[in-house]
């Protein structure tokens, strides 16, 4: 894992969650400039946005387990997604149409969706770093994974 652990706090989560405004200074640090956000709630300009719902006004309203793009589309994608429904097959999406790298924003310091305990990392990534933040006035934990596509899958 290259990088340390950083903490931050940020208390305006309020009604309706969106990523925490300090994360793209943190993907930036590191050396990641996604060129496809993935369910992340804000307004974003010069970059391919996703979502599955029209009132935040995604570039591409779809389906996060069903991205409408083909393999390797994208240098590096970010996703943040909501956390009341299972989101292994949407991970899954997200790396299968990044070239590069990709960033995961979730609530628990494990590879999403593959299990509590030694995280897994997903087939043909590594793991650069995981980088806990305390979110929101009940601090709640997230943390984000940055992923770099393993050399040795061509």
């Amino acid at each position: 894992m290259g990088g340390p652990i950083l903490e931050a706090r940020f208390a305006g989560m309020g009604a309706g969650w969106k990523t925490p405004p300090f994360v793209p200074a943190i993907l930036e640090w590191h050396g990641y400039e996604p060129d496809l956000y993935v369910c992340d709630r804000q307004q974003r300009l010069a970059v391919m946005t996703v979502d599955s719902d029209r009132r935040v006004h995604p570039v591409v309203q779809a389906d996060m387990g069903h991205l409408p793009f083909r393999d390797r589309s994208f240098r590096c994608g970010f996703y943040d997604p909501p956390y009341d429904v299972p989101y292994k097959h949407a991970v899954n999406e997200l790396l299968r149409v990044c070239r590069e790298k990709a960033a995961i924003l979730h609530i628990r310091d494990i590879a999403p969706g593959y299990g509590w305990g030694r995280a897994r990392e997903p087939n043909g990534w590594k793991r650069y770093a995981s980088i806990l933040l305390l979110c929101g006035n009940d601090s709640l934990v997230r943390c984000l994974n940055l992923f770099v596509r393993d050399e040795g899958d061509g």
